[in-house]
Formats: structure tokens, C-alpha cells, sequence
């Protein structure tokens, strides 16, 4: 079996795929309600968690295909062939949608922000999500400046639970906040080091239960800026 796929998107990118449009298409035989259940399953995990800046439209779309040129056994509702097809269907989105954000307007990075120790799932992701879209994170993360009182301020604005004294944060290797104190044997010039690479995670641990889910999010830059403010629809 083979699966492909191909999407477009510039800014406006934010949960429920925004200004997006991506289409899929396997030569697989699979149910269509099989096939409906993947999509959405692939959907949440990769497009519904990235994020430019934060802003939303009416004109996203996704769609999946399915010739069944492949001839495989039809793979129905469970069973080992469809859990391999939807882990392969996951993996693709993920890649297109990692790939949205780095070609975000004006975009230079690709940042993983990952949120552990959340009291549940959703809250793990309101957590990441706030950080993902302040843009004082964001400029941070342009101009490769390790602030992290930027993100403790964007996790204490957010919906999500959050205890100050229990956080801790991690840029690249390198743990630099530790019950919402900054560590001081933290090495900045190594967490500066990874922030002028192109990828890399914030991870950010709550201590406050076993919730956990990631953000990807790119740098907000002037070349975004100029681009947003130079035109006219």
C-alpha cells in the first residue's frame, strides 16, 4: 500500500487547519467508514497542532482518496493491516503539517512545544497552545533569546491549571527552569546555541498530574510583518 499527500498553506494557520487545504490519496481497500475514522485520527493529531499565528478561516479543507488499486484485504473497522495503514496516514499528516509551519510567512523556526505533568489530556494542550501563539514567545524564538519568564507568563494566562513552583522547563537538552526558578548551573549559552538552529522542543513539565500533548509553532519575524502589511484584499 501507498499513501501521499499534498497541502498548501501560508499564515492564518491555527487549529482546524485554518487557511489550508490538503489532499491525501492511497491505493489501499478500506472501508469508507474506516477510512473516515483514520482521517479525523490523523487530523487531530498533525494539522489540529500546529500553529503561525493563531488566527482562523472559513476556507480550510482535507479530503482523503481511496482507489483500492493495492488489492490488499479490505481492511474494515480494527485489526493489524488498518492499525498500520492509520499509523502510516498519521505519519504523513505530520510531515505535511510540520512542513506547513516552517513555510509559514516569514517563518525561520520549528518549535516543538511540549507540555507534560498537566492535571489531564486538554488541559496539557490549552497549555502548549498558549505558549505556541504569544507573541512574545514567539519573538523570543526569533531572536533566539532564552526568556523564560515569556513563557511562564503565557502558561500563567492560559486556561490550563498551573502552579508556578511546581513548572519546569526544558529548551533543547538543556533544563533551565526548575520550580519556576531559574536553575543557576543552567547553561545559556548552550540553550541560545539550539535556538539559532532551524528545529528543536520547549518542553515544559507542570507537575501536576499526567496530561500531556505538543504545539508546533514557527517564529513571528519582521519579514511576517511586512508581509501582512504591504497588501490589500
Amino acid at each position: 500500500m501507498t499513501i501521499g499527500g499534498i497541502a498548501k498553506g501560508v499564515a492564518m494557520l491555527e487549529p482546524h487547519l485554518a487557511t489550508m487545504f490538503c489532499f491525501l490519496a492511497t491505493d489501499a481497500v478500506i472501508a469508507a467508514d474506516a477510512l473516515q475514522v483514520s482521517l479525523r485520527r490523523a487530523m487531530d493529531r498533525s494539522f489540529n497542532r500546529v500553529t503561525v499565528d493563531g488566527d482562523e478561516s472559513t476556507s480550510d479543507t482535507v479530503a482523503v482518496l481511496a482507489n483500492g488499486l493495492a488489492e490488499n484485504a479490505p481492511l474494515e473497522r480494527s485489526g493489524r493491516g488498518l492499525r498500520q495503514f492509520r499509523q502510516a496516514l498519521e505519519a504523513v499528516a505530520e510531515k505535511l503539517a510540520k512542513m506547513l509551519v516552517q513555510d509559514g510567512e516569514g517563518a525561520t523556526k520549528l518549535v516543538q512545544v511540549r507540555v507534560s505533568g498537566a492535571r489531564t489530556r486538554r488541559e496539557a494542550l490549552i497549555a502548549a497552545r498558549s505558549v505556541a501563539n504569544s507573541p512574545l514567545v514567539k519573538t523570543a524564538i526569533c531572536g533566539a533569546d532564552p526568556n523564560w519568564g515569556r513563557i511562564m507568563m503565557a502558561l500563567g494566562k492560559g486556561a490550563a491549571k498551573v502552579a508556578a513552583d511546581r513548572v519546569a522547563i526544558q529548551i533543547g537538552e538543556e533544563r533551565i527552569v526548575e520550580r519556576g526558578m531559574l536553575r543557576p548551573d543552567a547553561r545559556m549559552d548552550r540553550v541560545e546555541a539550539t535556538m539559532r538552529g532551524g528545529e528543536y522542543t520547549i518542553g515544559i513539565e507542570l507537575g501536576l498530574g499526567r496530561g500531556a500533548d505538543s504545539v508546533w509553532t514557527s517564529d513571528l519575524t519582521e519579514e511576517y510583518v511586512r508581509l501582512n502589511s504591504k497588501y490589500t484584499t
